[in-house]
């Protein structure tokens, strides 16, 4: 998340989404920050979107397995009760890391599956993604939650011009999701998917 675009109107989407699928939960978040951030910006983060800040420091450019980006996640890990918002500035990846180097862009797959979603947790991560195609989201989509079930991972993504997608060890999370979500009215369908065996 970079600090230029704090407070625009993604802010309140996210807000939106947090809230109708959460509700009642303050959720512990890590931006995922690219730039310097003052306590200001990160009080105001917290107050947009109705979460709480639980990482402050700027994420290391570095690959997933680097252990100064694995110690950056570590925090999560202080209470895998709590439910969890990660915010990167383009979004999930799954897969090779991108050729350019810039890691600090994404979430990647195997920090979900390693170190934020442990076997033992019934959390609930739940990531803003940029990463869709445009014009094909939700097929995109579909893709994506595919290949986290091929990692253990249970998934459910809402479809817009970008993505919010939850995942968790616990099927049972995701169904109780997949129901909440799909049971408010003015949410279309079919911008729904999971991997949720039927």
């Amino acid at each position: 998340m970079k600090r230029e675009y704090l407070g625009d109107c993604s802010d309140f989407y996210k807000r939106w989404f947090l809230a109708e699928s959460f509700p009642g939960t303050q959720l512990g978040a890590i931006p995922m920050l690219t730039d310097e951030w003052d306590d200001n910006d990160a009080d105001l983060y917290s107050r947009l979107l109705g979460v709480e800040v639980i990482q402050r420091e700027t994420l290391p450019n570095r690959c997933p397995q680097d252990p100064v980006r694995v110690e950056y996640f570590q925090v999560a890990l202080n209470d895998l009760s709590r439910d969890i918002f990660l915010d990167p500035d383009t979004g999930l990846r799954i897969g090779d890391p991108p050729r350019r180097r810039r890691f600090d862009e994404y979430l990647f797959a195997s920090e979900l599956s390693e170190i934020l979603c442990p076997r033992e947790s019934r959390r609930v991560a739940i990531i803003y993604d940029q990463s869709i195609a445009r014009g094909n989201e939700v097929g995109y989509m579909q893709q994506k939650v595919s290949d986290l079930y091929e990692l253990g991972l249970f998934a459910l993504a809402y479809c817009a011009q970008v993505a919010m997608v939850a995942v968790s060890r616990c099927d049972e999370r995701i169904h109780q999701l997949h129901q909440a979500v799909t049971q408010l009215a003015y949410l279309p369908g079919d911008r729904v998917v999971s991997n949720i065996p039927s």
